[in-house]
């Protein structure tokens, strides 16, 4: 569960200091970057993280059980 938070404060920090860097730029913020593009990079990054999470569960498993055969072979 931390794994999947620590991606969402990721992403929304991302977006948080592109906007910072974009400003400082002096790009003009429209209201389709303050609106939308946060939504949408955060719905990307989220999925993102889902599949991520997933695959670190999955192979953490699976080298738990890899690792658990080829120590009872050994021993």
């Amino acid at each position: 569960m931390t794994l999947g938070l620590a991606g969402v404060v990721i992403v929304l920090l991302s977006v948080s200091s592109s906007l910072g860097l974009f400003s400082y730029c002096g790009v003009a913020a429209t209201l389709i970057i303050i609106e939308v593009v946060p939504f949408l990079v955060l719905a990307v990054g989220v999925d993102n993280i889902f599949i991520l999470v997933q695959t670190f569960q999955v192979n953490n498993n699976t080298l738990f059980l890899i690792s658990f055969f080829v120590y009872t072979k050994i021993t």
